[in-house]
């Protein structure tokens, strides 16, 4: 099997497993009436919790959500009919998402050109035109918030912009976005961030691939380059995932990647974009979920909940 049927193999897997999971509300269903193996293994991982007190619902695909919500305490997972559990969940609702003004208005302007780059790759010369007057419309009030430095940066790459899209050269458009794209993500609070800025860089190395790979002539020494950069950001962010599945799938991915720059395949290297591009939006999921569970956090004290 090449590796570019592995690729589409695991992302298909990952898909499946992702929407049977995330499948809606099913048939509510008594917590007496689930299968002896689930209710065992709720009871096991919530023994704790009367048995009136979990909510139970029969889902499509033959499986089973229970979850239980009491004093500040989200409970939650998804078994099989034989007890195996697919998912569990449990949310602290004292830990919050943090909010940062700084952040919202940074992400609100690199939104724009995210916009842009799938725009011009799509070669929706009207929408680019609407995006680059957006992020002009943006830029002056976010000067006092990323400095006079990123500022300029980002202001130098709308002048890019500007120039490739009166020219139709959408290519050009879409590298500089993701460049202002970069710029703005690098000035971001990394204090107020639940999402490690690494991931944006992985979304930016997507992108930057993506665009690369759909030139007529590939500059392949910056698509070596930006292969290397993407392997970078991913050795330093897999150290803090531990799901396994995440892991292999982000490592399968960049697998394809290398495998298609070593061949000079640019149609390789901009499918590997995408699913790198798609498995970036799984990795925002971890964090955020990983955070809410109170990931390296102490628990408030018992009497505190029950106030």
């Amino acid at each position: 099997m090449s590796m570019k049927s592995k690729l589409i193999a695991t992302c298909a897997a990952s898909a499946m497993l992702l929407s049977t999971v995330a499948a809606q509300a099913g048939q509510a269903v008594s917590f007496d009436k689930l299968p002896a193996p689930v209710r065992q293994s709720v009871e096991v991982l919530a023994p704790d919790v009367g048995a009136n007190e979990f909510r139970a619902e029969e889902e499509k695909g033959g499986l089973y959500t229970i979850g239980y919500s009491k004093k500040g305490i989200h409970f939650e997972i998804t078994a099989n009919a034989n007890g195996e559990v697919a998912r569990i969940e449990e949310k602290l609702s004292y830990k919050p998402v943090p909010s940062s003004v700084h952040n919202d208005r940074i992400a609100d302007a690199a939104s724009i050109n995210e916009d842009m780059v799938e725009f011009a790759l799509a070669g929706e010369a009207g929408k680019v035109e609407e995006k680059i007057a957006a992020l002009k419309h943006a830029l002056p009030g976010l000067r006092t918030i990323i400095g006079e430095t990123a500022y300029e940066k980002v202001g130098g790459q709308l002048q890019v912009m500007e120039t490739h899209s009166a020219k139709g050269d959408m290519t050009g458009v879409s590298l500089a976005a993701v460049e202002a794209y970069k710029q703005l993500e690098l000035t971001l609070d990394k204090a107020a961030l639940v999402v490690p800025i690494e991931v944006s860089m992985l979304d930016y190395s997507g992108f930057k691939l993506n665009a690369l790979s759909h030139a007529k002539s590939p500059e392949w020494a910056n698509i070596v380059a930006s292969a290397k950069e993407a392997a970078g950001y991913w050795k330093a962010l897999e150290r803090n995932v531990e799901d396994k599945g995440l892991r292999d799938l982000m490592n399968s991915i960049q697998s394809g990647l290398d495998e298609g720059v070593a061949r000079k395949d640019a149609a390789q290297v901009g499918f590997a974009a995408q699913l790198k591009l798609d498995a970036v939006d799984l990795l925002e999921h971890y964090f955020v979920s990983a955070y809410k569970i109170g990931a390296g956090a102490v628990a408030p004290d018992k009497n505190e909940i029950s106030k």
